[in-house]
């Protein structure tokens, strides 16, 4: 079971870690991503977050 959660965890959150800074979220909250109701939560936050930052891309 730990085992599962582990793949989960390092396939879901690389991705969040590189897109929340895009929208003004710090990047340490990819960690919230691990569960996948809070990762629902952020997936909303970032589709209607008004600040999109590609400066960095």
């Amino acid at each position: 079971m730990l085992l599962y959660l582990v793949i989960y965890a390092v396939l879901v959150i690389p991705p969040f870690w590189i897109l929340l800074p895009r929208h003004g979220i710090p990047p340490y909250a990819a960690i919230m991503a691990i569960f996948p109701i809070l990762a629902v939560g952020l997936l909303w936050l970032m589709a209607f977050s008004d600040r999109l930052n590609l400066k960095g891309k």
